[in-house]
């Protein structure tokens, strides 16, 4: 019969780090720390290039004080592919139409919820560069429970939920119109830029009456 060691009820179980000890034990002292080291650096390279990508992401779709970024584009896309949404809702309630085109209505809500669905993990994936949410304790949770990022999860979440559970189509329609919501996450901040330099522009030109040589 096989004896077990006392206080090792099950000797064929060993820990993570004895494995590692184990498997560093043809090594000298010198090698075994470099070779640590070494993990260490490449893990530490690999999360750069993570958060390197993730800050190129934000940089570049979503940061709205980089003049030179796609973020505009993005979201004048954004905004028409809502409008088209609207309209396509719209037409949909003729049904002479719905039934003639009904398949490429369908194409292009998938379309819709496709580029919606991307939009939302992007912004997710990229919560911790974001202002907004990068002093938070979780900056993705932080993203989640924001108003706008609830209006853009309405705006998807009636798709997937149909694949799951039987909605009539009339109150799919209805729940479809969510997405009309997500304009005023993207116009809500729109209008605050236009705000903030309309009175910059004020500011100047008071500034620059105030210089100016008042005659005699």
């Amino acid at each position: 019969m096989t004896s077990h060691q006392p206080g090792n009820p099950n000797p064929s179980a060993e820990s993570e780090h004895d494995h590692r000890l184990r498997s560093y034990r043809h090594l000298s002292d010198d090698v075994v720390p470099a070779v640590i080291g070494e993990r260490a650096e490449r893990e530490r390279q690999a999360l750069e290039e993570r958060s390197s990508l993730r800050r190129f992401l934000y940089v570049w779709l979503f940061d709205s004080s980089n003049p030179q970024n796609y973020h505009k584009l993005f979201d004048n896309f954004i905004v028409w592919l809502i409008v088209l949404n609207l309209f396509a809702l719209l037409i949909e309630l003729v049904p002479q139409i719905h039934t003639t085109y009904e398949v490429w209505f369908h194409r292009f809500d998938v379309f819709s919820v496709v580029v919606f669905t991307i939009e939302y993990v992007l912004r997710l994936y990229t919560a911790p560069e974001d202002p907004h949410f990068s002093k938070a304790g979780s900056p993705r949770w932080a993203f989640v429970r924001n108003p706008f990022a609830i209006v853009d999860l309405l705006a998807i979440l009636p798709f997937y939920l149909q694949a799951f559970i039987p909605i009539d189509l009339r109150a799919l329609r209805v729940l479809r119109l969510l997405r009309i919501l997500k304009l005023f996450r993207l116009l809500v901040p729109a209008w605050h830029e236009f705000v903030d330099r309309k009175s910059t522009r004020l500011n100047s030109s008071h500034v620059s009456e105030s210089r100016m040589p008042s005659s005699a």
